[in-house]
C-alpha cells in the first residue's frame, strides 16, 4: 500500500477531517506517519519480527517506526540495530516502555533500564519514548489510592528521558494503572503540575493519542485475517 492508497483507505473507512477537525489542516502542515513493529509481532518475546516490520513499513511508505525498548536496547548491544535502518533507510522514531508507576521498591533500577534502553533510542536517531503504565488488577485497583506515587513515577521516568535527549509521553492502556478518562487527567496534569521545570517549550509529559485503523490489504501479515494499524504522527 502506497500513500496515497493509505489516505484513501482512511476516508473509505471515514476518518476523514470530520472524524478529526484538529486534522482539518494536515496537509498544508505536511504531516508524516509511521508505523509499531508491533503491527508485525515485533514484541519482547519475538524479537527477531523487528526485520521483516522495518522492511515492510519502508516499502509501505511510512515516514518511521517505532518499536519495543528492550528490542532497541538488545539489538543496540548486538550491533544489529544500526545496520538494519542503513539498510532500509527508514528512521526510528520512538520507544515504547513498560514502565512500574505503583510499586516504587524497585525504582532505582527501573529508572536505570530506563535510561539505558533510551540512550540506545537516541543513539539511533530515535527522539521520543513512550511510557506505558504497568498493568494492575482492575477489579482491585483504585488510582486515588496510587495517584501521588503514579504522578511521581512520571515525573521521574519522564525527566529521565528528558536528561538524555528525548521527548516523553503517556500511552494509557486497557488493563494498567492509568486506563480511565479521570486517571489519564489526573496522572498526566498532575506529572505537568508538579514539576516546576516544565515550560511550553520544554515539557517533561505529553499525553499520546493512538490513531487505530482497521486494514484489509494483501500486504497485511497473512497470520491475521485483518489486523489493526497504530498509525503514529511522526512530525510536521
Amino acid at each position: 500500500m502506497n500513500r496515497r492508497d493509505f489516505a484513501k483507505t482512511i476516508a473509505a473507512a471515514g476518518f476523514g477531517a470530520a472524524a478529526f477537525p484538529s486534522l482539518a489542516g494536515a496537509q498544508s502542515r505536511k504531516l508524516r506517519i509511521g508505523c509499531t513493529a508491533l503491527i508485525w509481532g515485533a514484541v519482547p518475546r519475538t524479537p527477531e519480527n523487528l526485520r521483516a516490520a522495518v522492511r515492510d513499513m519502508a516499502s509501505l511508505g511510512f515516514h518511521g517506526f517505532e518499536t519495543f525498548a528492550s528490542i532497541v536496547n538488545d539489538w543496540d548491544a548486538k550491533g544489529t540495530l544500526g545496520p538494519l535502518i542503513e539498510e532500509y533507510r527508514i528512521p526510528m522514531i520512538s520507544g515504547y516502555a513498560t514502565v512500574q508507576l505503583t510499586n516504587t521498591s524497585t525504582r532505582k533500577d527501573d529508572v536505570a533500564q530506563l535510561i539505558q534502553s533510551g540512550k540506545a533510542v537516541r543513539k539511533h536517531g530515535g527522539r521520543f519514548m513512550v511510557l506505558a503504565p504497568n498493568g494492575v488488577k482492575r477489579t482491585e485497583f483504585t488510582f486515588s489510592e496510587h495517584k501521588a506515587d503514579i504522578v511521581a513515577s512520571l515525573n521521574e521516568y519522564a525527566t529521565a528521558m528528558n536528561d538524555v535527549g528525548l521527548g516523553a509521553g503517556l500511552h494509557q492502556h486497557p488493563g494498567t494503572a492509568v486506563e480511565t478518562r479521570d486517571a489519564i487527567v489526573g496522572a498526566a496534569l498532575g506529572a505537568r503540575l508538579s514539576n516546576h521545570s516544565l515550560t511550553t517549550e520544554h515539557t517533561n509529559l505529553s499525553i499520546l493519542c493512538a490513531c487505530y485503523i482497521f486494514c484489509h490489504e494483501d500486504t497485511k501479515p497473512r497470520r491475521n485475517p485483518g489486523y489493526i494499524l497504530r498509525a503514529c504522527f511522526v512530525s510536521s
